[in-house]
């Protein structure tokens, strides 16, 4: 599958406190530093939970929830179409940083498969972005 590394956005949204939230770059690597013993479960999430008060079925759920498929079902849906329509201007393409052949492939894969769409998530948020930051002014939609 297609790889897009990239940097996640660090939050600046604030705490009714006003202490800044940790970027999730941030998190990620504090929970990857943990012991294997801590992060097995969610461990350390539910003790946080768990001395926070919330019930039983809060912290240990009957059923957990899982939004993969949903996701992968919204690409197919949505991602795919959108994706085909952007390839042939892609600004990361334009830019050098994807390769449009290669994702045109996976792009072909995804849609006969109905597999891997997810992946496909990283480079097509990516483009939206650029996209959105060159749009000229007063002209939504247009690029």
């Amino acid at each position: 599958m297609m790889s897009f590394n990239s940097q996640e956005n660090a939050g600046n949204d604030e705490e009714p406190s006003g202490a800044h939230q940790p970027s999730g770059h941030t998190v990620l690597r504090f929970g990857e530093s943990l012991p294997l013993e801590w992060r097995r479960g969610k461990r350390l999430m539910r003790l946080r939970l768990e001395r926070a008060g919330y019930s039983r079925e809060v912290v240990h759920p009957p059923l957990r929830e899982n939004f993969a498929a949903t996701c992968e079902a919204a690409m197919l849906r949505d991602g795919l179409p959108l994706l085909s329509q952007w390839l042939p201007g892609s600004v990361l393409a334009l830019q050098g940083l994807l390769d449009p052949v290669r994702l045109s492939t996976e792009r072909a894969t995804v849609a006969a498969t109905g597999r891997g769409a997810a992946e496909l998530y990283r480079p097509l948020t990516m483009e939206a972005v650029l996209r959105s930051l060159a749009m000229p002014a007063g002209r939504p939609g247009v690029w």
